[in-house]
């Protein structure tokens, strides 16, 4: 795989860590008001399941932030080759 290449895919999966990880976030809000309702019902037992749900999505989402953080320090490391007429100009 040429430099060039590999630079592309360790961005592109930098970029689907990251849109994966803010899926996750809104994801963990929205369900706030629901995890509220069922805590105003009564039904502690499950609201406390989803919270930990929520909470489980949220460390997932800040560990897949901190691997796309690395796969781009990864990519920065990879230089666009020089061809042989930019050697030469």
């Amino acid at each position: 795989m040429t430099r060039n290449r590999r630079k592309q895919s360790l961005n592109g999966m930098a970029e689907r860590a990251r849109q994966h990880a803010h899926s996750l976030k809104r994801e963990a809000e929205a369900q706030e008001p629901a995890i509220e309702a069922l805590a105003d019902c009564g039904k502690l037992k499950e609201a406390n399941r989803a919270r930990l749900t929520v909470r489980r999505n949220l460390r997932s989402a800040a560990e897949l932030l901190k691997s796309a953080d690395s796969l781009e320090a990864k990519a920065r490391v990879f230089q666009p080759e020089t061809t042989h007429d930019q050697c030469i100009a």
